[in-house]
């Protein structure tokens, strides 16, 4: 990469972010969707639109853009977290630890806290275990944090992975069309490691006669073989838009169920959210 080319110009959307940021928002964002859903459906259904419930409740950012001792108005390198669930402000409650004898400073962090409030709410000790036991019963709420780092400087395996409170999936490299993962268990979070499953899927081919068109500059662009097949099976069953006579006639496919409209306007809000904490518009 040198300074002239794209990645580094600001009115052709340069900025990493840009480039590759929005897809790791994506990738965040079909953990979310499945998360939420399954746990909104212990309590009642999801009635608000997906551009709703998927968007965070908080977004931390920060980047440079400095590439070879230039400095340019794009970043090189970011790294981002996406909050959901936990309240507007994330660690909303408050702890009072028990004051030491004849002194103003409270005893060591190490302790419980001896009040705890939560909600606007004062709990003492004793409350507080029995009232986290009820809300156990009385629903199960959702959280979830995705952290991202993005670079142009820096080589990747380019690899994902998600990390649950029973185990984790590790989608080997590159994220973009992977072939292999492979899923740890665990007993608890801290608990030992009981099992190991390796999952392997052969890659899409692509035609020799995409080939002419040149090599591309990214691994493994078979990935898009399965957006081109899922466009093609959806203007089958719905027809073309905008075509009024023909084979493919019909209302017009203009999303997939696998990728809607409201998720790519939420991939957009929150990569452009991600920009401004980062004062790419500045």
């Amino acid at each position: 990469m040198n300074p002239s080319d794209r990645f580094l110009n600001r009115t052709l959307g340069g900025g990493v972010t840009l480039d590759v940021g929005c897809y790791l928002v994506e990738l965040a964002l079909l953990a979310a969707c499945d998360h939420r859903q399954s746990h909104r459906s212990l309590i009642a259904p999801i009635k608000e639109s997906k551009r709703n419930y998927l968007r965070p409740d908080g977004i931390v950012a920060t980047g440079h853009g400095v590439y070879r001792g230039l400095s340019f108005p794009v970043d090189v390198e970011s790294s981002f977290s996406l909050r959901w669930g936990g309240g507007s402000n994330g660690i909303a409650a408050s702890c009072e630890y028990a004051q030491s004898a004849g002194t103003g400073f409270d005893a060591s962090h190490d302790s419980p806290c001896e009040k705890i409030s939560i909600d606007g709410k004062t709990l003492m000790q004793d409350e507080i275990q029995s009232t986290g036991d009820a809300r156990k019963d009385e629903e199960v709420d959702f959280t979830m944090v995705a952290s991202f780092q993005a670079s142009f400087r820096r080589p990747s395996t380019f690899g994902v992975e998600y990390i649950f409170e029973k185990g984790r999936v590790l989608v080997d490299g590159p994220g973009n069309c992977p072939s292999e993962m492979t899923i740890f268990e665990h007993t608890q979070p801290f608990g030992p490691l009981v099992g190991e499953t390796k999952i392997r899927f052969p890659l899409p081919q692509i035609k020799d006669a995409l080939l002419e068109y040149g090599r591309p500059n990214y691994p493994r662009p078979e990935g898009f073989v399965y957006v081109i097949d899922a466009i093609e099976e959806c203007m089958r069953e719905k027809g073309v838009p905008g075509k009024v006579k023909g084979p493919l006639v019909g209302p017009g496919c203009l999303e997939l169920e696998e990728n809607t409209i409201e998720e790519q306007l939420v991939t957009v809000d929150i990569t452009e959210e991600v920009l401004k904490k980062m004062d790419y518009f500045g």
